[in-house]
């Protein structure tokens, strides 16, 4: 699902829209900015409808009913809950023109703008489909934001709160 996500959005829609087109897209959490630490030879995907579709048919994602919207094998609408930080006007922008992506690709995606505690503990439980927030870290030294970095960190973005590395 995340991949096919990742083809329905445009990156330059939010460039575009959002920063003004002062902004260039990123794919891992480690933007350009910091030198030595950026991965330049990892590349955003473009935003490809065709290729987004074909995923989500995969998963056994269709437009069952001809309304637009896929569903799942059950008759289910296909719908994710995007948690993001009320009051912060790049993430809320941000979380509109994903959901409207997503719409285009045929999935719903209901966007939920919490205050920051709020956020935050819904992230520490694990009680979310997605979330848009972003972190700050002290340095851009990995060595020195090891609760980010690591499998079994604190903040680790990857699967927060996960006893054990994932396989």
């Amino acid at each position: 699902l995340g991949h096919a996500i990742s083809r329905a959005i445009s990156r330059q829609r939010i460039l575009d829209t959002v920063y003004l087109g002062a902004a260039e897209p990123v794919v891992t959490p480690v933007t350009p900015g910091h030198g030595a630490w950026h991965a330049a030879d990892v590349v955003p995907h473009a935003r490809d409808l065709t290729e987004a579709a074909r995923l989500l048919e995969t998963i056994g994602l269709r437009d069952r009913d001809g309304d637009g919207m896929r569903e799942d094998n059950a008759g289910r609408d296909a719908r994710i809950t995007l948690i993001t930080q009320r009051g912060h006007t790049i993430r809320e922008r941000t979380a509109s023109i994903i959901q409207d992506d997503l719409r285009a690709a045929g999935l719903a995606v209901d966007v939920v703008a919490l205050e920051v505690g709020s956020l935050i503990a819904r992230i520490g439980s694990g009680d979310y489909d997605a979330v848009l927030f972003g972190l700050q870290a002290s340095s851009v030294d990995p060595a020195l934001n090891l609760p980010f970095w690591l499998p079994r960190g604190a903040f680790h973005f990857c699967n927060p709160a996960h006893p054990e590395p994932a396989p």
